[in-house]
């Protein structure tokens, strides 16, 4: 399914206005790399802000581990590619709040779960929006092993 441009430019207002607010907060960059995806780059991670659009479009928020030392988990894990899902960084630091559901039907709904989504991360991510990457192997063992349950 596509998404509108009226939603696409919805979208953009509100991930410029809330990640911007982050990357002035934690001292990030802020990229735009497509109309549906948004980056922030830090010193220990990128934080990808998209929209996925299928039958019922989605909005997610996942961090890709920078630095050398992620290469070899890049090829080898699931989530190497794609970076690891805001959800399992929630579910990893036992955040207390149920994780929303980020599928969307109006540009309203899809701004909503946008700034849920951030808030989730302030949450739950502000050591790593710092730029503190201890929790990182863990975080990335623990999304791992979510996986290989699945299989």
């Amino acid at each position: 399914m596509s998404i509108s441009q009226k939603i696409t430019a919805e979208f953009q207002a509100k991930a410029r206005l809330v990640f911007g607010a982050l990357a002035n907060e934690f001292n990030l960059e802020l990229f735009q790399k497509d109309e549906l995806t948004f980056r922030l780059v830090g010193q220990a991670i990128e934080i990808h802000l998209y929209v996925y659009p299928s039958h019922v479009p989605s909005v997610n928020i996942c961090l890709m581990p920078k630095g050398e030392q992620w290469s070899q988990w890049r090829q080898e894990s699931e989530w190497g590619t794609t970076g690891i899902w805001l959800a399992h960084l929630a579910a990893f630091r036992r955040y207390p709040q149920i994780f929303p559901n980020t599928h969307f039907h109006s540009g309203l709904e899809l701004c909503n779960h946008v700034e849920a989504l951030v808030h989730v991360l302030r949450n739950v991510g502000d050591d790593l929006l710092r730029g503190d990457a201890r929790a990182l192997p863990q975080l990335a063992a623990y999304a791992d092993e979510k996986v290989q349950r699945r299989s």
